[in-house]
């Protein structure tokens, strides 16, 4: 409804289904874009049916700036980075009381749902780093984490642990990608 009088539409990649019932109620549309390089959600029949070009962007470093900022999160987080920066802005170099020191993560546990390819970037930074990794991906085989040379946990242990909804994969630092933010059912493997 909100669309209906549009020329031009722009989708955040597959996120948005773009089906011929959609094109139907949009009579002025004249051209579609997308973010990414893949939509599997067009109906791109229906798209050449009225004329209507569709395009997309390129291909750009979403993936790689996505790690960092998770990697930036991490390392903020362990290394008190937040009052750490307030101590210094209030012109103090160190606490009036004693706090306990910041974290290290070498030797803690990594905790990944998904391992598609921003996954595989933060596993990467997080073996460097001397981290155990354990992730669960739908489709996560013992085969598929050594064809793709990456320290994991069996996924049929760690699934088991987001169905009891406990603390994620007992993990000591977690990353959820939004696109992986889901709990699988009972019958997950």
């Amino acid at each position: 409804a909100a669309l209906k009088d549009a020329d031009v539409a722009v989708l955040v990649r597959d996120r948005t289904p773009f089906d011929a019932a959609l094109l139907a109620q949009l009579p002025k549309l004249r051209y579609l874009v997308f973010t990414g390089n893949r939509n599997a959600t067009l109906d791109l029949a229906a798209m050449a049916a009225r004329n209507i070009p569709v395009s997309h962007t390129d291909w750009g470093p979403s993936k790689d700036s996505t790690c960092e900022l998770t990697w930036s999160l991490i390392l903020g987080a362990t290394r008190q980075l937040e009052q750490q920066t307030a101590l210094l802005w209030s012109g103090a170099w160190r606490p009036s009381t004693a706090v306990p020191l910041a974290g290290v993560l070498h030797g803690q546990t990594l905790g990944l749902i998904g391992l598609g390819e921003i996954g595989g970037r933060v596993v990467k930074v997080g073996n460097a780093l001397g981290m155990k990794v354990i992730t669960w991906s739908p489709r996560m085989t013992p085969e598929r984490a050594l064809e793709k040379r990456r320290t994991v946990s069996h996924a049929r242990r760690t699934a088991k642990h987001i169905q009891r909804r406990q603390p994620a994969l007992g993990a000591d630092c977690t990353d959820t990608p939004p696109a992986q933010r889901r709990t699988p059912g009972p019958d997950a493997p």
